[in-house]
């Protein structure tokens, strides 16, 4: 905030602009700006380094695991963010949000539980998608994940 770059300002290797809707999964490896609108989920391995911003009139409707997240619009599935996270005012998010770094601006909507997860906690499998590369009900990949988080942190814990 004092002096420092914005995640926002960082070079932009892709943009879905406003007018464009996506049916599917879409895999990220660099920077994604979304304006429109993806029916499916958005990943990106951990070690990519990828960024994904929402603008105020993206929207997903699908979960979304990118290590950095900036949120503008609307996110209808859980988050996982094992970076950065940033929920702008007008963020709205329905699902679940894990995060290692949160950011969130007074005005912005989470319906869902919220899950710190440590830096070097692995959110590369949390996802569960069935045989069709849909994201099976939110209950249960909740569960599932809540499951997986919960043995990282008891392997944490141990170590």
């Amino acid at each position: 905030m004092f002096g420092s770059k914005s995640e926002s300002s960082r070079k932009t290797d892709s943009l879905l602009a406003h007018e464009v809707s996506i049916e599917g999964n879409v895999t990220v490896s660099g920077a994604l700006y979304l304006d429109g609108n993806v029916k499916g989920n958005i990943i990106a391995p951990q070690e990519s380094g990828a960024m994904l911003t929402i603008s105020t009139k993206g929207k997903v409707e699908g979960c979304v695991q990118v290590p950095s997240v900036e949120i503008s619009g609307t996110v209808l599935g859980d988050v996982y963010s094992s970076d950065r996270l940033v929920l702008k005012a007008s963020a709205r998010v329905v699902g679940d949000v894990y995060y290692h770094i949160l950011e969130m601006e007074a005005g912005a909507e989470i319906t869902g539980h919220m899950v710190f997860c440590e830096q070097n906690g692995d959110l590369s499998t949390p996802i569960a998608i069935d045989s069709d590369h849909k994201v099976s009900e939110n209950r249960e990949a909740s569960k599932a994940t809540e499951h997986y988080i919960r043995s990282l942190t008891v392997g944490q814990a141990r170590s």
